[in-house]
Order: C-alpha cells, then structure tokens, then sequence
C-alpha cells in the first residue's frame, strides 16, 4: 500500500515524525517508563496489575506498541498495525473476511493467540468496552480513535483474576493520551501498486487545559474511507477456481488449483427431463456455467465518522472527576455473486408444456451495514493519604446496527410468479386471450407476475419487482459498568512496600438482534435466521497483592511474589472464581526472571446461551465418503453405503463423487443452550527480559523470551461438521450420524 500524507499540520506538543513504521518492537513492561514515568510521589498503573506503584513495571509478559510507531504506520484503522504483531491470529472479522457474513460486514476484531475473539479482552483505559456484535463480547476496533491512542499494552495469559471474564487469551488495553495540548491535523491518500482498494482519511485533534492546568479537555473529529476492492479487479481472482484436494480428497493436491471452475448453475439456466439436463443457451451465451468469481467481494468499503472526547478537572487536591466519550458510525456495504434457485418438479413452468426443473441465477445479493456505537465512562478517582489511590467510575455503553440486503427473493411470490399459464379460460373475463398469468387467483389479486426464467435477461422488471425481497436486520446492544478501585502499599518489607488492590464491579448486559420476518422462516432463499434477545448481569470484587521480598542483596537484585483472586456472581452460571500467582527473579543488574500461572475463566455470552437455530452454510469439509465405490474401503465403506443417499449417488456414478452444487449446497443449523457452564483455562507464562545497562553501549538493547502454555477446559464451542462427518463414517458414531 502506497500512501501519501498530502497535508499535515501539528501545533503544540505533538511532534512532527515523518516516514513510514510497521510496527514497534515487541517491548517489555519496564519501556513504559520511557513514555509515562511517574513524577516524584506519583504513582501509576500497568496493565497486568492494579497495584499503582512509582515503578513502571510489570512480572508478566507485556508487549507495547506505542503512539510513534502507530502514528508513522498511517494506518486506518488500529487492527491493521496489531495484525503484524504474530502474537494476534487470525482475526474473526476485518474488511477481508465479511463479505459473506449475515451481519458485522466491515467489523474489526482482534484475536490473541488463535483462541477467538471472544477469549480475548479488549479494555480502553483498564475499562471494559461495550460489543460490537449482538449476543457477544466482541468488540469493533473501529470504534477506537487511532489518534487518542498514547499505547496499546498487549498481555499474552490468563487475567481473569484482575479483569473479569473473557480474559482467556489475554488482554489488549487502549491506554488513550492525557493532558494533551495543542492542534494536531493529518490528511492521508493511500493506493496499492496494483491501482486498486483506495484510502482517504483525515483527522483533527485538540487539546487544551483551563483553568490554571486544573482541567484539560482533548477532543477529536475523523473521517475515513476505505473504497473495497472486488475480486474481478485482480487477475488471480478473476476466476472461479478449487482447491483440488477439495475434489479428489487426496490432501497431496492440496494447493493446487483447478481453474476455472465454474458453477454448473448457469445464468441463463438449466433444465431436467428424465435422466437428461439441458442448459439454455439463446443468442451469446456460451455453455461454460457461471463466474461467481467476478461478483465476490476482497475487502469490503468501510466508510467511518468518529467524534472522541476525553477530560478531566481536579475538583480538590486529592479528588479529580474524568470522563471518556466517543460516537462512532461505521457504513460498509458488500456484494456476492448471485445465488442460483430450483424448483422441485411440482410446479408447472411456462413456456415449455409438461414439469421440468429448472435452475437459474437471479439477482446479484448486496447489502449495507451502519452500525453506530456510543460509549461514555464518567468517574472520579483519588488519593487517599499518601499511599492509597482510589477511583469509582460509571460506563456506559449502546450499539446499534441497521443491515438491508438486496437480492433475495420472496420464495412464496417466486413459486406463485413460476406456476403461470396461458389466459385460455378467460380468467379475466376479456374473452379468449394468449396473454399469461398465474394461476393462484389470490396470488393475481396480490399483483403476480408470471416470470420467465428461461434464458439470461429473459426476466423482466415488473417479474423482479414481485419476487424481489428486501432483507432487514436490526440489532441493539447495551453495557452498563460499575466499578470501584482503591490500590496502594500498607507496610514496608525487606524488598519494599507490600502493595495492595481491591476492588468490585457490577455489570449488566443485553441483547437484542431482530431479522425480517422472511428470515425468520427461511422464506427468502437465504439463511434462515431467528430472532433473539437475552440479558444477564454480574457482581464481582476481587483483591490483589504484591510481596517484595528482598531487593538489591546479592544474587537478590529483586525478589517479588504476587496474587489475586476474584469472586463473581453470574445470573446465568452462579458463582465462578479466578486466581493467579506470579513470581519475579532478578539475580543481578540487568538479568530478570518471571513466571505467571493463572486460572481464567469465561462465562458465556448471550449468543451462545439464547440464540435459536440458526441456518449456515460451511465452507471446506472435506467429505469422507468421496472416491468410495461399490465394494472396499473397510468400515468406512459399509458406512457410506448404508446411507441411501451416498448408496445412490455410487450407483449413478461408480464412485462417491461431488459435484459444485453438492459443495456449495451444504447446510445445517447452531443454536444457543441456556444450560451452558463456564469455560475454565489454566495458563503458565515463563520468561526471561535481558537489559545489559550497565553495559553503555547496550543499554538500550532489550532482549525477551516467554514461555506460554494454554489450556481450555470445558469449552464453548459447536460441534463442526467436519468433526460430525468423521465420527460417523470413520468412527461408526451412530448418535452424531
């Protein structure tokens, strides 16, 4: 991606930095202290622990990407800069994946680890950040402005014990700027080299204290418009191709390509009589199928308007009030390839005489997304004394997204428009006529259409108008956050002050995701989708401890343990608990040891507790059956052949074979089970940080190494059907048959 900043202009503190940066280096906790060290007295937090300290530093294993390195990448959005970091996986949503999805087109999600989106927790200053995603905790990165962002802390490990539930993977924090001052602006054009997926955005922050440096206030507008790019617009996805261990099941051809491979489903149709099936031609048009191809989407447009703002005012000397908001509107919008329909052979079709099944491609599905987030958190925080600080906050957070599709048919019109006849009975009382109707009175006192569906182009407007149905999602969703923190250090020991953190939270979370009513039943020939609504809520109180045992004695530079706990009561799975023990070990001068094991939990969210059945249509199983014939092939074998179906399809073709439409056919419902438990993941992190700085001129060199050893128990997941297909036809698992 070539990008060009055509206007830049920075007023105050920020400054000026011009090039380009991928991404900082992985950095450990103690680099903090470069960018935010704490002035003499003061006392801050890291994330990782809620114990503020004068020290910058952290036993776990945290990597850092600070505001330079975010700044001189020129990125967008800020998913695109984590992504490069190989401590995040794949990500469950981003403008390269959404094209096909029901709902989210356009979200940007992080995953740490590969362990999904919703084990990992997503905080904006050590506070939880509303869902983007009905019946989930996961969250949409396009609602945090890039600009706000001082650094983004990363913790790799189970933090349960200190931030709640989800925190399985680990936990990426925001940590926004303070007490900016100035005028920041930037403009940015971007391209690829290939001409294509073009980017704008620009952005204008603010900053400025008042009354004599008691307040500041920052504030900041941004737009951003990433215009998507279709697959026809690259030569190497212009067309339809397959895996070809997707055709032969032998996993050695995996990688190569059968190209083209078009869908047998062509545009102007395809009909059956008897064993026999004929394709319409008509005038131009080749016999070769359908390019699905040359309608798919690459990355989605993502259009953004973000309006932030943070402050805060000291209202005494010891008690300051603080508030974060932020209004962001995201527009992306998609297109697919249009989907083909059959009939059965019950319905009577003109103008052939007879009943034939006929298949046809119809209308080109697309659609567009708007989804509008609003989190506010208002507080005060505190000190206590001169070792206690304290800070009591309200968050609260609302989601809404409105989804139209277009390029669905109504299932009910279209099997009234297909059964038409010739107006030979005088239906409409004008005498004997050729013109063709249907032949539901209901359906013409409704406005049917006939529609002919033989040849390309040969349906005509008023026909699409009448089967035409327009697809409607609409989805809200609510946070509410309470929660309080007092943290600081009792007593001196040997290694120093022994510093304690407690704290509660109450939270409460709802739900609510509502389709079309044609969705709902399955009626518009595309998934069929329930409705679904659900809540629940959470009082939780956790303590923290530190324990520094010796420090600068031989050997025993720094000796440190640590803990915390945490207590939660679900209205859903009662009450659950979290721990977690942690070590530190720094023998001498820039040598340090730690060590972190934890028990996290995840309680599980609304979609997966309520959510109805829900039609989906999987991609990639890899059939156990294909390539079997009459006889062999063991257990396997006499498996696939007591099914009547593989039976017959052996008897027609030899051997178990696939066609595209039987692939692109595959079907099957999820839902939601209200009896769920909540998951319980033990983690072990192990690491060494070396920082030779009494070394001149290797001060600056940090070197790390970390251990983690994950591991899920009692999972939340869905049952694959990969995972369904092998258990009956390999294993003879007769109950998942």
């Amino acid at each position: 991606m070539k990008k060009t900043n055509f206007s830049k202009l920075k007023v105050g503190v920020a400054p000026i930095v011009l090039g380009v940066a991928l991404i900082s280096a992985p950095a450990v906790a103690q680099d903090v202290q470069a960018d935010e060290e704490a002035a003499p007295g003061e006392a801050i937090i890291v994330t990782g622990s809620r114990i503020a300290s004068p020290q910058a530093e952290s036993n776990a294993p945290i990597q850092i990407v600070n505001s330079e390195a975010i700044q001189q990448s020129g990125v967008t959005n800020i998913q695109e800069i984590l992504l490069k970091n190989p401590a995040f996986g794949t990500p469950a949503l981003s403008r390269t994946n959404s094209a096909f999805l029901t709902s989210g087109t356009g979200v940007a999600t992080i995953d740490l680890r590969d362990l999904g989106s919703n084990r990992t927790l997503v905080l904006v200053n050590g506070r939880r950040v509303v869902s983007s995603l009905s019946g989930s905790s996961t969250v949409d990165l396009n609602v945090i402005p890039t600009q706000f962002i001082e650094r983004v802390d990363v913790l790799t490990g189970g933090a349960s014990s200190l931030y709640g539930s989800d925190a399985v993977a680990g936990v990426v924090n925001f940590v926004y700027k303070k007490d900016f001052q100035g005028l920041e602006g930037n403009a940015q054009y971007g391209v690829t080299e290939r001409g294509d997926d073009i980017r704008y955005q620009a952005n204008l922050t603010m900053g400025a204290n008042f009354d004599d440096g008691r307040g500041n206030i920052m504030v900041h507008l941004g737009y951003s418009n990433e215009r998507g790019l279709l697959s026809r617009q690259r030569s190497n996805t212009f067309t339809d191709d397959s895996d070809t261990s997707a055709l032969t099941g032998d996993l050695a051809d995996y990688g190569i390509p059968t190209e083209p491979f078009y869908s047998s489903f062509s545009e102007q149709g395809r009909f059956f009589a008897g064993d026999y099936s004929f394709t319409y031609l008509g005038t131009g048009v080749g016999p070769n199928g359908f390019n699905r191809q040359y309608y798919r989407t690459l990355a989605v447009p993502v259009k953004r308007y973000t309006f932030a703002a943070v402050g805060h005012y000291d209202v005494t000397d010891n008690i300051s009030m603080f508030f974060e908001g932020t209004y962001n509107k995201t527009q992306s919008s998609r297109i697919i390839e249009p989907f083909a329909l059959s009939s059965d052979g019950t319905t009577g079709i003109y103008p052939a005489s007879g009943v034939m099944p006929i298949e046809n491609y119809i209308i080109a599905p697309d659609g567009t997304t708007t989804i509008a987030v609003n989190p506010i958190v208002v507080g005060f925080e505190g000190t206590l004394g001169e070792r206690f600080n304290w800070d009591l906050s309200y968050n609260y957070g609302q989601v809404t997204e409105n989804q139209v599709s277009n390029g669905q048919v109504n299932v009910t019109n279209f099997r009234n428009a297909l059964a038409a006849m010739t107006d030979v009975n005088d239906v409409n009382g004008n005498g004997l006529t050729t013109d063709v109707v249907c032949v539901s009175a209901e359906a013409r006192a409704n406005g049917c259409v006939p529609i002919n569906i033989f040849g390309k182009g040969a349906i005509t407007q008023d026909a699409i108008q009448y089967i035409a149905a327009q697809q409607s999602l609409q989805t809200d969703i609510k946070q509410q956050v309470v929660q309080g923190n007092i943290s600081g250090s009792l007593f001196e020991l040997p290694g120093g002050p022994l510093g304690v953190a407690l704290g509660f939270e109450y939270r409460k979370e709802e739900s609510l995701e509502d389709n079309d009513a044609l969705t709902n039943q399955g009626l518009n020939a595309g998934n069929k989708l329930p409705d679904t609504s659900g809540q629940f809520d959470v009082l939780e109180a956790y303590a923290e401890v530190k324990l520094p045992i010796l420090r600068d004695k031989p050997f025993f530079q720094l000796l440190e343990v640590g803990g915390a706990f945490r207590v939660a009561d679900y209205s859903t799975v009662g009450t659950i608990y979290s721990y977690s023990a942690q070590g530190t070990w720094e023998p001498f001068d820039g040598l340090r040891f730690r060590g972190t094991w934890a028990r996290a939990v995840r309680a599980p969210n609304i979609g997966e507790l309520y959510s109805g059945l829900s039609q989906t249509f999987p991609s990639g199983l890899q059939d156990p059956c294909v390539g079997i014939g009459a006889t062999g092939g063991g257990a396997l074998g006499d498996n696939c052949r007591a099914d009547a179906g593989v039976a017959a399809n052996i008897a027609a073709n030899g051997t178990f074979t696939l066609t595209q439409p039987d692939i692109q056919g595959i079907s099957g419902f999820n839902g939601g089970n209200p009896n769920l438990k909540e998951e319980k993941a033990d983690s072990w992190t192990l690491g060494a940080v070396i920082n030779p700085r009494s070394v001149n001129a290797l001060r600056n060199l940090t070197l790390s190494v970390d251990y983690y050893n994950i591991k899920i128990n009692n999972i939340i997941a869905t049952v694959g059907r990969g995972t369904i297909l092998d258990q009956c036809y390999n294993e003879g698992n007769s109950p998942l048959c």
